[in-house]
């Protein structure tokens, strides 16, 4: 996708603090050729690419003392944006020092034209507003036509 790209642009959002954050990473990139964003999406259906985010998540989080256990990562197709997309929703609780928390991640990607669009909802001690991901990258997917 390196090679392919030919603009990108970020946004962060962030609601609360401590342990009730919620935050919203929203990214946009443009690509040369859109088959790059089709073979990208259609590798997300792999179950191995939910197994990688879980080693991924897994080997960040847990650092020194902290712990993380229940995790779960599952992939869903998402439709009605753009030219396709998909979700992956990550969760499980985090605990250090006694303290446990619940955490929640929706990665979304959807594909319109030669546009990939992101969004990444982080929910630390609640779940992800999937609702919310949905109109935000409706959204973003009506800018960029």
């Amino acid at each position: 996708m390196e090679k392919s790209r030919t603009a990108r642009t970020k946004a962060n959002f962030k609601s609360g603090q401590g342990p009730d954050t919620v935050s919203v990473e929203a990214e946009v990139e443009m690509v040369k050729d859109p088959k790059v964003l089709s073979d990208q999406l259609a590798s997300f259906a792999n179950s191995a690419v939910a197994d990688c985010f879980k080693t991924a998540f897994e080997s960040q989080v847990t650092k020194g003392s902290t712990k993380l256990t229940g995790l779960q990562v599952n992939f869903v197709k998402l439709d009605g944006i753009g030219d396709g997309g998909g979700t992956f929703k990550i969760t499980g609780t985090v605990s250090a020092s006694g303290v446990e928390v619940p955490i929640s991640v929706e990665i979304n990607l959807v594909k319109t034209g030669r546009a990939a669009l992101s969004l990444t909802v982080t929910a630390i001690n609640s779940q992800t507003d999937h609702d919310l991901a949905v109109t935000s990258l409706k959204t973003m997917a009506g800018r960029v036509q």
